[in-house]
């Protein structure tokens, strides 16, 4: 059965070509944006384990303002070719970016499930930015 290893914002994050993540100001807990409303770009990362031959897990992360919105990402997760067995499991990295919409100040969350079961909730509190005097 697979499971979440790990998983965290970043500002940037993609998975390269020999297998790892490339992650650029990665496990913020906050965002000071010039004027609200606005976006931010948002990216999330992370490792699944599981099984040598699993079939592919369906990861799916929602990001929320409650109650103002919430978006929902589905991303399928398999063995790619640069995944290396070990302790007869695989490592299944994602990394997703995407821009989110920030209405107001406060709380926002990142629900990451796997396979219909919530295993990680990361947040983050959007702040405005100090106007200069």
């Amino acid at each position: 059965m697979a499971e979440l290893d790990y998983a965290f914002l970043a500002e940037f994050a993609s998975i390269q070509p020999n297998g790892t993540l490339n992650v650029l100001n990665a496990s913020y807990t906050s965002v000071t944006v010039p004027m609200l409303p606005g976006q931010h770009l948002l990216s999330i990362a992370g490792r699944v384990r599981a099984q040598e031959g699993e079939p592919p897990n369906q990861l799916t992360i929602r990001v929320r303002n409650a109650p103002v919105f919430e978006l929902a990402m589905e991303v399928p997760l398999a063995d790619s070719s640069a995944s290396r067995p070990y302790d007869g499991k695989v490592g299944r990295l994602f990394a997703l970016t995407t821009l989110i919409p920030t209405p107001a100040a406060g709380l926002y969350e990142v629900l990451v499930e796997l396979d219909g079961e919530q295993v990680r909730r990361l947040a983050f509190d959007v702040e405005l930015q100090p106007q200069a005097r």
